[in-house]
């Protein structure tokens, strides 16, 4: 489970609850495969079964973690509105992660987040209901 956070998108504030769970990791640096290290920029990804809402949360990484473990490590914000779609989640100015697998397994996507460019972020996503 998730903490409690302020979800920004521009001037619209919303919370999400303390039910959204992480659903899936990304790490946009080139260091190290299987996690995300100080520096490099980070994605979350998150689910709410409570209201259906998927969110990103994306930023400069802080602290290093492993993209497998479930927990979040980093500052959980600034926080997006997400939209499913097919195979991506869609959030902000245009930006998208791939979410086609949902395996658990560590792998490279499509995506690009804010300081990124289109690039093949290393990531590992979960179902979102367990």
């Amino acid at each position: 489970m998730l903490a409690t956070l302020s979800l920004g998108c521009g001037t619209d504030e919303t919370t999400l609850s303390s039910t959204a769970s992480l659903i899936g990791k990304c790490s946009f640096g080139e260091i190290d495969y299987m996690r995300i290290e100080p520096g490099e920029i980070f994605l979350y990804a998150a689910f709410d079964p409570a209201d259906d809402t998927y969110a990103v949360v994306t930023g400069v990484a802080r602290h290093a973690e492993s993209l497998s473990d479930r927990d979040a490590a980093q500052e959980l914000a600034p926080a997006y509105h997400a939209t499913l779609t097919r195979s991506s989640l869609d959030f902000g100015d245009d930006k998208w992660i791939g979410t086609r697998n949902t395996s658990g397994d560590v792998h490279s996507t499509g995506g690009e987040t804010y300081g990124t460019e289109n690039v093949y972020p290393s990531c590992v996503f979960w179902p979102a209901a367990p």
